[in-house]
Order: structure tokens, then sequence, then C-alpha cells
């Protein structure tokens, strides 16, 4: 709220803003894009088949007001409690590097979004250097199958959403290989 008590929106960062009625109610022309996309994901959480959704356009272009406007939806839909859990990560993620270090936010972000739910320590556990399974595997390799074998423990039976911006250097970070 600003000196005046007028109400504004933060720039190039809705997530921010926090109040699920503001954006919708500047949504404008979105309308039907955010249902769309709220409808395919419940589709995928209540269904057997999953979906990937990929939103493009230029900075500015209000993709994060979208993206936001759906992650609001989800968490307040009572059909998807107890089938679905939300990691978002934030939208200039740094300290990716690797499929390794992805594992790790989506991680954090499933302990910001559900506390409680990981095994005390598990970061320490993570990194303190698993044994390799196989004599070629590399330790990063070990880490790795430890951190998706935590991310499975607590999904159980749930569905993940992964809620990404900026995938293209996302990508670009974990090159080829980590993708």
């Amino acid at each position: 709220e600003g000196p005046d008590g007028a109400l504004g929106l933060l720039a190039f960062r809705p997530q921010a803003a926090g109040d699920p009625e503001l954006l919708e109610s500047t949504l404008f022309d979105r309308q039907p894009l955010v249902d769309r996309l709220v409808q395919r994901i419940r589709a995928s959480v209540l269904g057997e088949s999953r979906h990937q959704q990929l939103i493009i356009g230029p900075r500015g272009s209000g993709k994060t007001h979208v993206i936001s406007v759906v992650y609001h939806r989800l968490r307040s839909d009572s059909d998807l409690c107890g089938k679905l859990f939300i990691a978002r990560l934030s939208e200039e993620q740094w300290g990716i590097a690797s499929f390794l270090d992805l594992c790790v936010k989506v991680l954090e972000a499933l302990e910001a979004e559900h506390p409680g739910g990981l095994p005390a320590g598990w970061r320490e556990r993570l990194f303190a250097g698993p044994m390799p399974s196989r004599r070629s595997e590399a330790p990063e390799a070990a880490q790795t199958r430890v951190a998706l074998n935590l991310i499975r423990e607590r999904l159980g039976e749930r569905v993940l959403l992964l809620i990404a911006e900026n995938l293209g250097d996302l990508f670009d970070v974990v090159d080829e290989r980590g993708q």
C-alpha cells in the first residue's frame, strides 16, 4: 500500500505480492490461460497421465503473474489436498550447477512448502558423501541417488508439481548431461 492508500503491484515480482485475491483481480485477459493450466494440472494429479506445461513469453509479459495465480488456486483446491506437493523454485534461481543441485533445491522447496516431512539432518546425510553402490559410480551420482530417494520418500503417492521459471537458463547451467 502506498502513502496515498492505493494498492500497488510489484514489477516482475507478483509472487512477492502474496495476496491471491489481488493477483486474481489484476489478471486481466489471462483468465482463459490460467483456467486451462489449472484444469490440465488437476487432470494430471487426479488421473493417471502426467503432463508438462511450458509458458513462453518475453520478460514482463505476465508469466510469473499467471504462474502465481495457478499456484494459489492449486494450493486452495480441496480436491488436491493430500494428492499434490508443489515445489516452487525462486524466479531467479541461483546455486544450481548440476542435477544434484536441482534436487537439493526441490527438497528445500518441499520443506518450505510442507515443513517437517524430511528426516532431520537430511542435508548433512546427503553431503556427507554416501558410498557409491557401484564401483564405477561417482560420488555425485551417489548423492543424486540419495537426493532422488529423499524426494520419492517425501512424496509417497503424491504428485510433485515443480514450478521453475527461466527454464532455458537452468538447462544452460546444468548442461546436457544434467538434463
